[in-house]
């Protein structure tokens, strides 16, 4: 058994530390949104702020968040499957060039 390392190429590693940074944030929003809710003062900074953007978008910080956080995780399962199947295709062209050479191998034994 063969211990393989696959170097990982810069441009997967750019967009996992993307994605990741975009739900991140996303993550951030969401919380920022619940402990604005939750204080007791009911003119605190997070509070007003959650509510002028409700406003202007309808969304508060929560659901923004959410859908933020949403939008970072897609684009990671994105990433991930497009390097998996890239991965898969040279795997398969390996077997298949490991069985052509055993092939000839063979032939020439004979």
């Amino acid at each position: 058994m063969k211990n393989k390392h696959n170097k990982i190429a810069v441009g997967e590693l750019v967009g996992y530390i993307f994605s990741g940074l975009i739900a991140l944030g996303g993550l951030t929003l969401a919380i920022l949104g619940i402990i604005a809710r939750n204080l007791s003062n009911i003119d605190n900074a997070l509070r007003q702020a959650n509510d002028k953007l409700a406003d202007a978008i309808t969304l508060g910080f929560q659901p923004l968040g959410a859908l933020i956080l949403l939008f970072g995780v897609i684009l990671a399962v994105i990433i991930m499957v497009t390097v998996g199947k890239r991965v898969d295709i040279e795997e398969e062209r390996l077997a298949r060039r490991a069985q052509r050479f055993s092939l000839e191998q063979d032939n020439k034994s004979e």
